[in-house]
């Protein structure tokens, strides 16, 4: 049971090979060397391919342990005269100036008055 596996491989290369050299026979030599420069370059970028990718995927690993933890949330202070009492109905109008009038203008146009 143990040559099995063994036997079956042999088998496979047996007539790997056998097809291989038929096939070859019947080509030019023009098309072998075609066929041949395709699988050496498929055996040449196959590796190569998968040495590139494993590099990038730990760089990128790297990356994302180095990065800076995120920020903490923006606060908001209110000065304790603005700070609400805790009821909503003590919440009355809140007495701020009222804005001063701006005065604006537009270039190549004349002088305009607005509210903000």
């Amino acid at each position: 049971m143990k040559w099995a596996p063994w036997i079956a491989a042999a088998m496979l290369i047996t007539l790997t090979v056998t097809l291989t050299v038929t096939i070859v026979n019947r080509l030019s030599d023009r098309e072998v060397a075609l066929i041949v420069g395709a699988v050496c370059g498929a055996g040449v970028a196959t590796p190569l391919g998968v040495a590139l990718g494993l590099a990038f995927a730990a760089q990128r690993q790297r990356d994302r342990e180095v990065r800076l933890p995120p920020a903490p949330p923006p606060m908001i202070y209110m000065p304790p005269s603005l700070q609400p009492t805790g009821s909503a109905q003590s919440i009355g109008p809140v007495n701020a100036p009222a804005p001063l009038r701006r005065s604006y203008s537009v270039i190549g146009g004349n002088d305009l008055e607005a509210e903000p």
